[in-house]
């Protein structure tokens, strides 16, 4: 798999080091180039924030890719509802009301999972880039508390409490915007880390890096 640790990825600018020997893989910033592309080419605005998912440090639940395809389902079609999210409870969460049943925008929602293992007996964690119309949500938290509670869906856990990290920093990306050209290069800088090499060496021949929705192109943007 092709590594560079250049500054820029196709004019992006990325989070690598040549000196200290962080490189980035270009396969895995390809993947978030044609996505955040894709998804800035349907939508006037977008919010772009993540999580890191981690399994139980006490070894009770064994890694299983599987868990990763059934977040990315449970995550994708809780965004696509946009059911209002309760305080707790179900994961579906409450019905809107007749009047707020048919939101004025849809979420359209591309995740992408990055995952990665340091040393041979550490389990795996991944980070997941969540990418939704900035014109239908614009609170990350909101996407984050989603991401929660599909993790612990997929594992079948009632707490995911220090399971899933909420990333601090998020973007919004607003066409419009006059600094919309320095807060795209911003973010994809940003999210260029979980492509770094360190943390994927110990990964098995064969495994999967990269996985998630896929970039669906859309006439109207919106």
């Amino acid at each position: 798999m092709d590594i560079t640790y250049g500054p820029t990825f196709n004019g992006y600018p990325i989070n690598t080091d040549r000196e200290k020997g962080m490189g980035c893989y270009t396969k895995g910033l390809a993947v978030l180039q044609d996505k955040l592309e894709s998804m800035m080419e349907k939508h006037s605005k977008l919010l772009l924030t993540g999580v890191v998912l981690r399994y139980p440090q006490d070894g009770s639940l064994e890694p299983s890719s599987k868990d990763f395809t059934l977040f990315n389902k449970n995550l994708t079609r809780d965004l696509e509802r946009n059911n209002i999210l309760p305080e707790s409870g179900k994961l579906r969460g409450k019905k809107r009301s007749e009047s707020n049943r048919a939101p004025k925008h849809r979420v359209d929602p591309s995740v992408t999972i990055v995952c990665e293992q340091h040393g041979e007996d550490k389990h795996p964690h991944a980070h997941v880039i969540i990418m939704v119309n900035g014109n239908a949500k614009r609170d990350p938290r909101d996407v984050q508390k989603r991401a929660s509670r599909a993790w612990e869906a997929a594992l079948g856990v009632e707490n995911g409490l220090g399971l899933v990290h909420y990333c601090e920093k998020s973007h919004v990306l607003d066409r419009t915007s006059p600094d919309f050209q320095q807060a795209l290069h911003d973010s994809f800088y940003h999210n260029s880390y979980p492509f770094k090499i360190r943390g994927k060496e110990h990964r098995q021949k064969g495994t999967w890096m990269v996985r998630g929705t896929r970039s669906r192109k859309n006439k109207s943007a919106e």
